[in-house]
């Protein structure tokens, strides 16, 4: 299935887009989705647990069942204080 992944921030800067189209497995999870992101895109992050994500305008845990068109959003993690 596919899942549209937009990128913010470091993440859009890193991969010269704001989103991208993912093939996953029917029954992906949004933690196959970020071992998948760090599979093909290492630059971004290299640690999928530590992708923050968001599907459809709500976060997320990894453990959450990805559906046909769902959009996902990868947010950076922000520093500062």
């Amino acid at each position: 299935m596919n899942v549209d992944v937009r990128l913010f921030a470091s993440y859009r800067e890193k991969m010269g887009a704001s989103s991208i189209t993912v093939e996953v497995p029917a029954s992906a999870t949004v933690g196959c989705l970020a071992e998948e992101m760090v599979s093909r895109y290492p630059e971004i992050i290299d640690d999928p647990g530590r992708l923050i994500v968001a599907v459809n305008h709500e976060y997320r845990d990894h453990l959450h069942y990805l559906k046909e068109g769902d959009e996902v959003a990868l947010i950076p993690p922000v520093s500062g204080g």
